[in-house]
């Protein structure tokens, strides 16, 4: 009974259940209200988890593709200049190279040299009107290279002081040479090549001293020597290029990059991811740089020297590059074998019917 003397029991019997039990439907609504901020809480993670695992697998997959096609290799200084070599001091020039990204584009694109001219006295032989072209390896420069050497030392200085005049160059993308992504191991840098021995062939008389036109030669290392061998193939019809020394070329791009990856026990899976990206980032196919191919198209006579200990391109594509040059022509030089003390092979042929 309330205070009215109004016996109240029955009402209450008779008051709906969601009314009666209200103490019951808050804690039940708690619990519904706790499991859905739960489940909330739990897709905000999995979805943050989700775009984590994204980025990361995008970062590990395109960043290094990335930095091996579109970084460029300007670096901020010549370690070794050739007058510290004891070398005359060079005369900077540009050579007008070309796009091929653009075939459109009409502005050359401009390719930094050093022209290194023998001056009487500071050579010896009979090769003062002959000229050799220079070319560097990936992510070096006429004047820098990653192992603390360059082109400077390991073949300005010898061929100039045996008497040749030398053109050192920088190949697009790299030193002081305009840029044009990406990188292409060979396949548009031989448009460079070519372009240094059309300019040499053009300034012949004015060039100090003057040179024959006739007497051109290219030497490169590493990727440098496989874009001189492109070069080559691309100019078997005008033939300009009367020999060239290829130190450590590979065979293909895909398979110097391959090694690099395997000399540093990275897993299989990773670089099938890496190739993934690779495709995927890249304008050309990669396949495409076919060094192989390039030396069984060019008549040029060739000389190979490769490390058989060497880290960065495999000893077996400059065996695979030698066998290629010996079809169909005079070998006259052999590697030494395998127990010789020496860690060079060399390999020298020229074609059939000398030019």
């Amino acid at each position: 009974r309330n205070k009215g003397g109004v016996d109240t029991s029955e009402t209450k019997a008779q008051q709906p259940a969601h009314v009666a039990g209200g103490g019951d439907t808050r804690v039940s609504g708690a619990k519904q209200i706790g499991k859905t901020s739960l489940k909330s809480s739990c897709i905000t993670v999995g979805v943050v988890f989700a775009v984590l695992a994204f980025l990361f697998l995008f970062a590990v997959g395109a960043i290094p593709p990335l930095f091996v096609l579109h970084f460029p290799r300007h670096l901020p200084a010549y370690a070794i200049l050739p007058q510290h070599r004891g070398l005359p001091e060079p005369e900077l020039v540009r050579v007008p190279s070309r796009y091929m990204h653009t075939p459109s584009e009409t502005k050359p694109l401009n390719i930094a040299g050093w022209w290194v001219g023998h001056k009487e006295g500071l050579g010896s032989g009979s090769n003062h009107d002959a000229t050799i072209v220079l070319v560097h390896g990936h992510g070096g420069s006429m004047g820098r290279d990653g192992d603390g050497y360059s082109v400077v030392d390991k073949a300005m200085v010898p061929l100039h002081k045996a008497g040749f005049n030398v053109l050192a160059i920088d190949l697009r993308n790299h030193g002081n040479s305009d840029r044009s992504m990406p990188i292409t191991f060979g396949l548009h840098e031989s448009q460079d090549v070519l372009a240094a021995v059309r300019w040499l062939r053009s300034n012949a008389k004015t060039l100090k001293p003057p040179i024959n036109p006739d007497r051109i030669g290219v030497w490169g290392e590493s990727m440098g020597a496989a874009t001189t061998i492109l070069a080559c193939a691309h100019d078997a019809e005008t033939q300009h290029i009367k020999a060239a020394v290829l130190d450590s070329s590979f065979s293909a791009a895909t398979d110097v990059i391959t090694y690099r990856m395997g000399v540093y026990g990275i897993p299989a899976w990773y670089q099938s991811y890496f190739w993934y990206w690779m495709h995927l980032l890249s304008p050309y196919d990669f396949r495409s740089v076919n060094i192989l191919a390039a030396v069984r198209k060019t008549s040029v006579p060739l000389l190979f020297m490769h490390g058989r200990d060497d880290t960065v391109v495999s000893f077996a594509d400059g065996e695979a590059l030698a066998a290629a040059a010996r079809e169909g022509r005079n070998v006259l030089v052999e590697p030494p074998p395998a127990s010789s003390s020496t860690t060079t092979t060399t390999t020298a042929s020229v074609p059939t019917t000398p030019t």
